[in-house]
């Protein structure tokens, strides 16, 4: 399938062999259509706001004979945006699947459209552009799986936050409460290693990180300085977020967390809503060292790990079972990322600067019902609601539904967990709880409550007519498999790195668009298809021998 991509006149512009997997089908439009893409509009019509638009949404016309009408190559807005505009809307959005490479990578946006304000400054994004990747994998998932559905909208939901204004490139035009601009601008430099560091210090931001961490003296948020193609500067650290859903690498378990939502804010732009923040604990009440400090068995205490040997146990924020991902390298590691005396020696992941962690494995995260499936070993259970706890015997550990709140009669918020079909109640300080299961006796550590139970995570217990806390969303009953143990699976790296915005995507589409206007915060979305099936052959649309 040697073909060539051409814009709409016939001028060849870019070379390309389409695969196989590249055909956009009728299942993988579906998924896009009618679950990815209204989700990912009714996700951000939720958390955000904006001051809407007064009449139709009509672009700068000096912004674009500045710098063109191109969104991305070949890929133009049209004109009658600088015309007449779009009614009740305050974003305009293209939407285009168009073949990736590489076939981990779903989807990357950029913002491609800003009113110029004096000073040559621009306004918050106006229109931008998300490009799926036909041959993506996570396309074939079935929307009926919430785990993995979830993780394709957090991606596009990822992409979505750099297209509307979480990029470097903007950071100077970001807004003050006052409507003014940060005179010192939004970064400062912290020192790791004799590495520097660039940290965000707007005010929400530090004021968010220092109350997480447990560190009053936190100067700022640290921005990823990993990878290539843009990631640097435009993510938080992954050394000190993990799976937040604006870090450098895609994850199974991303959260939406109140650190980018007060970002949001600081841009003096949007105003975020705080209900939709979802539980994010990785780092919480670490304190200083743990937090400004290189990783190390002293500073990182139960995160950090120095054997691939080592038993399995729970990943950072413990929605895992994980394995330790400590790696023999061929070469010395970059001496700020040296940890132990034999510099070749790190964590497998270079993004969180190679601090090795216990890292999950595919199949063992706690809130995929369909994870290990049939594992009830020491009374396990996988549901949208458990949690990972470590074992203090055996060494190992385990996936157990898990509730926080404040028990009848009682004043104190508690952590309960249930274990082959009973709810214990955890030490509120934590400490050892053992459990008689037909696997045998489990010693299961409990952290302390404030682990599990942030303000936003608490709930009242109430009990049925057998005096048990009934479950929410009642996870999926075991299977009836019979799995003797955790199985010695292969190690699961992380998943390639989520697609930073750019401005050279040198593809082009043709196709008949899809349109919606959705929501509180109204998108006008154009949706261009890549590679279609045609004539019982698999063929690409927009390609010619």
């Amino acid at each position: 399938m040697d073909q060539s991509y051409t814009t709409s006149s016939g001028t060849t512009t870019n070379q390309y062999t389409c695969q196989t997997s590249d055909v956009l089908t009728p299942a993988k439009i579906s998924m896009l259509k009618n679950y990815v893409i209204p989700a990912l509009l009714e996700t951000i019509n939720n958390l955000l706001q904006v001051i809407s638009e007064t009449g139709n949404l009509v672009l700068d016309s000096q912004y674009h004979s500045t710098y063109g009408m191109n969104c991305r190559s070949n890929l133009a807005i049209p004109s009658s945006l600088l015309s007449s505009g779009v009614p009740s809307s305050d974003y305009y959005l293209m939407v285009t699947a168009r073949p990736i490479a590489n076939p981990n990578v779903l989807a990357n946006a950029l913002p491609c459209s800003h009113r110029i304000q004096p000073g040559n400054r621009f306004s918050r994004p106006l229109a931008g552009s998300i490009n799926f990747n036909p041959g993506a994998a996570a396309l074939l998932y079935s929307p009926n799986k919430p785990f993995l559905f979830n993780q394709i909208l957090k991606t596009a939901l990822h992409e979505m936050t750099h297209a509307l204004g979480f990029t470097n490139d903007l950071f100077s035009d970001y807004l003050t409460p006052d409507g003014g601009y940060y005179a010192a601008g939004v970064t400062t430099t912290a020192n790791y290693k004799g590495e520097t560091k660039y940290l965000i210090n707007t005010p929400r931001v530090v004021s968010y990180a220092q109350t997480h961490y447990g560190c009053s003296s936190l100067t700022g948020m640290e921005l990823e300085d990993q990878g290539s193609n843009g990631a640097p500067g435009s993510h938080w650290e992954s050394r000190l977020v993990d799976s937040e859903y604006m870090a450098g690498v895609s994850s199974p378990d991303s959260q939406v967390s109140a650190l980018t939502l007060n970002f949001f804010e600081d841009m003096g732009w949007y105003t975020s809503n705080f209900s939709m923040v979802e539980e994010f604990d990785y780092g919480r009440g670490e304190g200083c060292a743990w937090a400004t400090q290189p990783c190390s068995s002293a500073t990182w205490n139960r995160y950090w790990c120095q054997s691939n040997s080592a038993a399995d146990k729970c990943n950072g924020h413990r929605t895992a079972v994980g394995r330790c991902n400590y790696a023999q390298y061929t070469a010395a590691l970059p001496s700020q990322y040296q940890y132990f005396s034999d510099p070749a020696v790190g964590g497998s992941n270079n993004w969180p600067d190679y601090c090795p962690v216990y890292q999950g494995y595919s199949n063992t995260y706690c809130h995929d019902p369909d994870g290990l499936v049939g594992s009830t070993q020491y009374g396990q259970t996988y549901s949208n609601i458990s949690r990972c706890w470590d074992f203090v015997s055996p060494a190992s550990s385990g996936c157990y539904p898990t509730l926080c709140g404040v028990l009848p009669g009682n004043t104190d918020v508690t952590v309960q967990v249930l274990i082959s079909g009973s709810w214990r109640t955890c030490p509120v300080g934590g400490g050892n709880l053992d459990v008689s299961t037909s696997s045998g006796t489990v010693t299961v550590l409990c952290p302390k409550v404030e682990f599990f139970c942030s303000a936003a995570g608490k709930v009242n217990f109430t009990f049925n007519s057998n005096n048990n806390i009934p479950i929410p969303n009642a996870p999926t009953a075991p299977g009836t498999r019979t799995i003797p143990g955790l199985p010695d699976l292969p190690f699961l790296p992380p998943l390639p790195q989520i697609f930073p915005p750019s401005w050279n995507f040198n593809l082009t589409t043709i196709g008949d668009p899809w349109t919606w206007t959705i929501g509180s915060i109204p998108f006008y979305i154009v949706v261009i298809g890549g590679c279609l099936l045609l004539f019982l052959i698999l063929l690409c649309c927009c390609c010619k021998k």
